[in-house]
Order: structure tokens, then C-alpha cells, then sequence
């Protein structure tokens, strides 16, 4: 398995994957946890995450909730959707933009071909 170089850079870029909505501010970051919620809504984390690549609506949704939710129990897919508005759309987009792809290891291509082969 592949494994992901940490940059300087990257640790200071995580410091700032963080959003404040209803005045509480969030960790943006995908655990075990978000994962695991992500398979509860879509049945394929994949299916969420190529959906956030193309700006869906819902992907972006159920993502910020999976993420939320592990941080405050109590909100839904709907209070979630309650938060997210045209004034914040965008930073909340690209911080998960952001964190999906900070937090998915790198693929060696060269041991996937031979894995494949």
C-alpha cells in the first residue's frame, strides 16, 4: 500500500481545513468515522467523492454532514443542508476539495500496473 509524503506545507494547509458555521467552528477532516457514514448514505465512498469532483449538490451535502456529525451528534442531512447557503458554498466546496484529496493515500501507478498485470 502507498503511503502518502506529509509535507511542512500540508500540516499548515490542515490547520486551516477548519469552517465555522451557526458560530461553531468544524474540523474539516475525513476520518474512519466519515467514511463510514459515506458508505451509509451512498453505499460506495467513490460515488460520494466523484460527486463532489463534479459539484453535486448532494455529494457536497453528505460529505459535510458525514464529517460534521462525528463533531455534533445532532445534526441531520437537513440541518446540515440548512448551513450551507450561496455565500459559503464555495470555501465549503474547496475545503472539502481540499481535504479529500489530502486525505486519500497517493497510488504508486507503478505497483498498480504490476497488481494488475
Amino acid at each position: 500500500m502507498a503511503t502518502k509524503k506529509v509535507k511542512a506545507s500540508d500540516l499548515k494547509a490542515s490547520k486551516k481545513n477548519k469552517i465555522t458555521l451557526e458560530g461553531i467552528e468544524y474540523d474539516i477532516t475525513l476520518d474512519l468515522n466519515a467514511f463510514a457514514e459515506l458508505e451509509e448514505i451512498y453505499g460506495d465512498v467513490t460515488e460520494a467523492l466523484d460527486g463532489l469532483e463534479k459539484g453535486s449538490f448532494k455529494a457536497i451535502r453528505a460529505i459535510l454532514y458525514a464529517i460534521l456529525k462525528s463533531q455534533n451528534e445532532e445534526l441531520t442531512l437537513v440541518k446540515v443542508g440548512k448551513m450551507i447557503n450561496m455565500s459559503n458554498i464555495v470555501e465549503i466546496t474547496e475545503k472539502l476539495n481540499n481535504t479529500a484529496e489530502n486525505s486519500l493515500p497517493e497510488l504508486d501507478e507503478d505497483k498498480v500496473e504490476e497488481k494488475n498485470d
